[in-house]
């Protein structure tokens, strides 16, 4: 008689998905009782569980599982039994409640008796039914496009700061916005300025075009997110 080998040689335990499952295992006694040892004396469970690791569906300690039996042996107890809950990732959390006969001496994990079938079926998610389409949102503002820009002030004189307009309409009726444009002269900064001023963090995207060349004066900050995207036969110089 005495304790009874749980094989596992030939078990594989499977998650929710019918995968090889990752996770543990506990053996419960459900109560204490005692029963016939190998020597012939007695020997007493306690209700103190014991935890099996489960890596890749099988059993990977403790090796070898034995555990006292619960029928014949000399069990003292009609009710003794175990109570085996899988916590398996991806499953919910499920029980079994095991007999083991101490006539078998060893038994695979597959072919131990379950005593309740209840309790072999674990709650698989279910997914419930769609939902009720929601109301649609609110029609934002009609956006407008740039029909067209004009000088509206200023006469392009070198050295001098002209306004531009940008119209939605043909008529010119709705002014959507101004930009300002300082006039050069022969190519060089002229006239009444003092200075070129252009902004020291680059805070929106920006290319150069193939054939242009383009000027800063730094030093500059590029904003996290920010691409310059300067293209084949361009250049970008940083003074």
């Amino acid at each position: 008689m005495g304790l009874v080998t749980i094989l596992t040689a030939t078990t594989t335990i499977l998650d929710a998905a019918g995968n090889p499952a990752d996770g543990t295992v506990s053996v419960r006694p459900n109560a204490s009782w005692t029963y016939d040892n190998a020597s012939g004396g007695k020997d007493r469970v306690d209700p103190k569980p014991v935890s099996i690791t489960i890596a890749n569906g099988k059993i990977s300690a403790p090796s070898p599982l034995k555990l006292a039996p619960t029928l014949n042996g000399g069990v003292n107890m009609t009710d003794a039994s175990y109570t085996v809950t899988y916590n398996l990732t991806g499953t919910p959390i499920f029980d079994e409640l095991w007999a083991i006969d101490s006539n078998a001496g060893s038994i695979e994990w597959g072919s131990i008796q379950v005593l309740d079938s209840s309790m072999t079926t674990p709650g698989l998610p279910v997914a419930g039914p769609t939902g009720a389409k929601g109301d649609t949102g609110l029609t934002g503002p009609q956006g407008q496009s740039v029909d067209h820009v004009t000088r509206t002030s200023g006469n392009g004189a070198a050295g001098t700061t002209d306004t531009y307009t940008m119209w939605a309409d043909a008529g010119e009726t709705i002014a959507i916005g101004t930009f300002l444009v300082y006039n050069g002269s022969n190519g060089l900064i002229t006239g009444t300025q003092q200075a070129f001023l252009n902004e020291s963090t680059i805070s929106s995207d920006m290319s150069i075009q193939a054939g242009s060349n383009a000027m800063s004066a730094g030093p500059l900050t590029i904003a996290e997110g920010v691409t310059v995207t300067v293209a084949d036969n361009a250049n970008w110089s940083i003074i």
